[in-house]
């Protein structure tokens, strides 16, 4: 018996933003394609960040200047996530 699950296809995109601190950088964020997005050294609070999209997961550097990483979702709802595994000071692994 076939699956009654279609073929789903997932679309990611990826930036290193060099610092998201502008208007412009967040209306970039906006117009990159994909159901998520992976935003590298966002150098921002997690307030920056979210007034481009919806946040599914954000790690700000603690120390120092720079770093941090986002993802971001498109869809109307979303599971949340039920578990989050940190790997590295910055690397978190999303069930």
């Amino acid at each position: 018996m076939a699956s009654p699950l279609l073929p789903y296809t997932l679309h990611i995109s990826q930036w290193n933003a060099r610092s998201v601190n502008s208007e412009l950088k967040t209306n970039f964020i906006r117009s990159l394609p994909g159901d998520f997005i992976a935003i590298q050294e966002i150098w921002s609070s997690i307030n920056n960040i979210s007034n481009a999209e919806n946040v599914l997961s954000f790690v700000q550097r603690s120390i120092k200047r720079g770093g941090g990483s986002a993802i971001i979702h498109r869809f109307q709802s979303i599971s949340p996530i039920c578990r989050q595994v940190i790997l590295t000071r910055t690397v978190r692994l999303l069930k």
